[in-house]
């Protein structure tokens, strides 16, 4: 930096680090607030749609399984909007990193989802190429 009026205003600028500190801590104590009803919500929509699966006859394990996966994909997520919105200082950008997070995780359930369909699939095939091949193929 060549200009010294600006380099003195960064150096000195007046503010003491005490000063900084409260300025952080009130900020932080400011989005935490906003954060404490959100998650309650969500566990809660999560418990009551495992709990009808179960109920339609879902065994439990799956049940178990798919709550665990949920709340995981939530916590990460409200994790994601809590850490980027203390970085950004702006709600907003959280929000759109745990929406977008949530999006990356439903993608990633799908595509795990297709990949245990085609194996699935793959599997069955060799099967059945293998009982094909026991009886000396086509007659």
């Amino acid at each position: 930096m060549d200009d010294p009026e600006i380099l003195s205003h960064l150096v000195d600028s007046g503010i003491s680090n005490a000063q900084l500190e409260d300025v952080a801590a009130d900020s932080v104590h400011d989005v935490a607030s906003d954060f404490g009803f959100i998650p309650w919500v969500a566990f809660g929509v999560i418990a009551y749609q495992s709990w009808q699966r179960y109920r339609a006859g879902v065994p439990l394990t799956t049940v178990a399984r798919w709550a665990f996966r949920r709340g995981s994909y939530s916590t990460a997520s409200r994790g994601a909007a809590y850490f980027t919105t203390l970085l950004a200082d702006q709600a907003f950008v959280g929000t759109v990193s745990s929406i977008l997070l949530r999006l990356g995780f439903g993608r990633y359930d799908v595509q795990r989802d297709f990949l245990e369909f085609i194996r699935a699939c793959r599997r069955q095939q060799k099967s059945r190429l293998k009982i094909v091949q026991r009886h000396g193929g086509w007659r």
